[in-house]
């Protein structure tokens, strides 16, 4: 195909294609042929061949993005890669409609607090720790519910969980919806309680329509999209006791829930299509062979500060 096309440049995603990619390009002209890993590579096993072939190989792609300066540090030690550039993902804002349509208020009450998470319904997202420190928070937070929207295999297994609890009522897994953009407008808080990530794309659209966050401070993501104290809260990894206290000291104050969401639409620009495609289109625009320091994104301090 690179033959019959003749690009002037050529993007793979995701570590077996970033591979291929590599070796077709050899013997071929000289074009930009840019690989991308979209998931911390130290947390997903590819395999013990696709590993030794990523090591030899990346050498061969004129640069592998990478979403996180987590993720280009394991790249730049662990491959061959050139060089490692992190662009980060874009954040739709507005997201676009589609179906299926569900309105927020057709499952939880008006005049009800919501509490949101978004993910596929498996082991990454960790949604069973965020349903027991729900639970936990529930008696003093009467009017608050718990949404979770996506699919998955424990779709089943936390519908259970919520029952156990005692919370059927109050805890709301509906599935997959087409309208997320009305789910982030109308919650309150919007939480991650994953045991890791690459770079969460629903906290970055969450923050740029106006949500604040708590988020769990896993690897990788959510400290290069919240900005801590700024437009929302971090808490150490497998600190249960300290995602319950951000959470409970953010649900109870509807002041500092405004103080956060009206920094929270910064993500609009921080994440915007133009300024990461313009970081694409350099890096696309660069001649073959040429190595330079690696593209990035402005990287806020804890308090907000570049």
């Amino acid at each position: 195909m690179i033959r019959e096309i003749r690009p002037d440049a050529a993007l793979a995603m995701m570590t077996n294609a970033n591979v291929i990619l590599a070796l077709a390009c050899r013997g071929l002209p000289r074009f930009c042929a840019v690989g991308s890993e979209h998931i911390y590579p130290a947390q997903v096993s590819v395999g013990r061949v696709w590993e030794v072939l990523r090591r030899i190989h990346y050498r061969g792609l004129h640069a592998v993005a990478a979403l996180t300066p987590e993720c280009r540090e394991w790249i730049m030690r662990n491959t061959s890669a050139k060089q490692a550039p992190v662009i980060p993902n874009a954040a739709g804002w507005p997201l676009p409609l589609q179906e299926p349509v569900l309105p927020p208020d057709s499952l939880c009450r008006r005049g009800r607090r919501i509490l949101l998470g978004v993910g596929r319904l498996s082991y990454q997202k960790n949604f069973p720790l965020l349903i027991d420190v729900f639970a936990r928070l529930a008696p003093s937070h009467p009017d608050w519910d718990l949404v979770i929207l996506g699919a998955g295999p424990d779709h089943e297994a936390l519908r259970g969980q919520a029952a156990e609890q005692g919370l059927s009522d109050r805890v709301f897994l509906p599935g997959v919806v087409g309208n997320l953009r009305h789910w982030y407008e109308r919650a309150d808080l919007y939480v991650m309680s994953s045991h890791f990530e690459g770079f969460p794309n629903t906290l970055a659209e969450a923050l740029a329509h106006g949500l604040p966050a708590v988020s769990v401070d896993c690897d990788t993501g959510p400290r290069d999209i919240i900005r801590h104290d700024v437009d929302g809260l971090l808490t150490p990894v497998g600190d249960r006791n300290a995602l319950e206290q951000a959470l409970s000291l953010v649900m109870a104050d509807e002041a500092l829930r405004a103080r956060l969401g009206a920094r929270a639409v910064d993500a609009r620009e921080r994440f915007s299509m133009e300024r990461v495609a313009g970081m694409w289109e350099s890096l696309f625009s660069e001649p073959p062979g040429v190595e330079r320091p690696a593209l990035s994104t402005v990287a806020p301090t804890r308090d907000g500060t570049c």
